[in-house]
């Protein structure tokens, strides 16, 4: 999840950024991808309005805007994703659901099912309620089999990233965390302490200054965040989501922007 954050990061998009992350049953990323217009489209030449005020459906974004499930797939580069998981930031349109079920993914992991308009901001979904096109997504995916988990974090986190080659990263805990025990609390400081040279040496390894390869190394970061955790709670928690993956993709926003 924390690399489907990073990559929403990535979207020009000024209302709404989704990042999609897929992985395999190994837990090894086959593709990632975040909602923008197609390659080789400016992002400058096409508009990003949810509204027209002439009411011309060609001025909004909605014919134009790829989404993220659908560039995370299409960007798999050749990699088989039958049977992958999904994490994607939000619950994933009817659109989605049929691309993700005819790609042959088996899981959908989403933060996000928020409340959602009466009606469709889209004005080419005619009268096509919003509630009725998620509800088509849920049917679509229970009737393939697909697996729907919702994602929350637990603890908030914050990923500092500076120009400081001797600390490029550092992560700081949010503190107010009197539910935990004292064991948790151990475990927890433990995880950041094994975490963080992760952490710092892969964004350190990606900092050549161009936007591309900080996301690839931030996002290479949280993937490393994720794993750590994930390897000791392995029979509590189902693959590499440990707190320190939870706690990087809870403040992506801030430490990838």
């Amino acid at each position: 999840m924390a690399v489907a954050f990073l990559s929403a990061q990535r979207s020009k998009d000024p209302v709404k950024q989704v990042g999609a992350c897929i992985v395999n049953d190994s837990n090894v990323i086959c593709g990632i991808g975040y909602n923008g217009f197609p390659r080789g489209c400016s992002d400058a030449a096409l508009p990003w309005a949810k509204k027209s005020q002439r009411g011309d459906p060609l001025e909004t974004k909605y014919p134009y805007v790829c989404h993220a499930e659908m560039n995370a797939i299409l960007n798999k580069n050749g990699a088989s994703v039958a049977g992958a998981r999904v994490y994607v930031t939000m619950f994933p349109c009817n659109e989605c659901a049929k691309l993700m079920i005819q790609a042959g993914i088996r899981e959908v992991v989403f933060h996000e099912a928020k409340e959602q308009p009466p009606r469709s901001d889209s004005p080419i979904s005619g009268g096509f309620n919003r509630d009725q096109q998620y509800a088509a997504s849920r049917r679509l995916l229970a009737l393939a089999g697909v697996r729907l988990r919702q994602h929350l974090f637990s603890q908030p986190v914050l990923l500092r990233l500076t120009n400081d080659a001797k600390q490029p990263a550092s992560m700081l805990a949010d503190s107010a965390s009197s539910s935990r025990t004292a064991s948790e609390a151990a475990e927890g400081a433990a995880g950041e302490a094994e975490v963080a040279p992760a952490v710092a040496a892969a964004l350190q390894h990606a900092g050549n200054g161009s936007s591309g390869s900080a996301l690839t190394g931030a996002a290479a970061a949280a993937a490393v965040a994720g794993a750590a955790p994930g390897r000791r709670r392995r029979g509590r928690r189902q693959g590499g989501e440990g707190k320190a993956a939870e706690q990087a993709a809870a403040t992506a926003a801030v430490g990838a922007a």
